[in-house]
């Protein structure tokens, strides 16, 4: 089934490349407000997407077969892949292993943007926002500049 379209002025579905990639967090952190939409892990039919992952090994082959099948041309005519956002699944630095992977992986995209671990986010309430970290802030700002999502008022990035 496809992913629902983007709502007038929104800026791009952030496709989850598997289950607990991080796109919940993400919109909780401010990329609704920046026109992000929720598009699971369905490839939209069209118009802006990010592709979400952790960091997992796990997560890392995912997006590796979620960058194949787009470069093949199975996701969709009208998807304008605008890059990767890779969320730590864990504090400090990726071992040797996975960061040689997730450079492998990230090769594949035109952008990628890395979200540290944020011990907030685990802790923060379904309910609530949660913090955005400055590299949070950068996504945000890019995407409204590949996307022209518009700033709106209130929004306090």
């Amino acid at each position: 089934m496809p992913a629902p379209p983007l709502p007038s002025g929104a800026g791009c579905q952030l496709l989850a490349a598997h289950g607990g990639a991080g796109v919940s967090s993400l919109l909780r952190a401010g990329l609704a407000a920046a026109g992000g939409v929720d598009a699971g892990q369905t490839w939209p039919d069209g118009g802006a997407a990010l592709l979400v992952a952790r960091s997992s090994t796990s997560g890392l082959e995912a997006t590796r077969e979620a960058a194949r099948a787009h470069a093949a041309g199975d996701t969709g005519l009208d998807v304008t892949l605008l890059g990767l956002v890779l969320v730590a699944d864990a504090p400090g630095r990726l071992p040797p292993r996975l960061r040689d992977l997730a450079d492998l992986v990230a090769g594949a995209f035109l952008r990628v943007w890395q979200v540290p671990w944020l011990t907030e986010w685990r802790l923060g309430a379904t309910t609530e926002p949660l913090p955005a970290h400055p590299e949070v802030t950068r996504l945000i700002t890019d995407l409204r500049a590949l996307t022209g999502a518009p700033t709106w008022q209130g929004d306090p990035r």
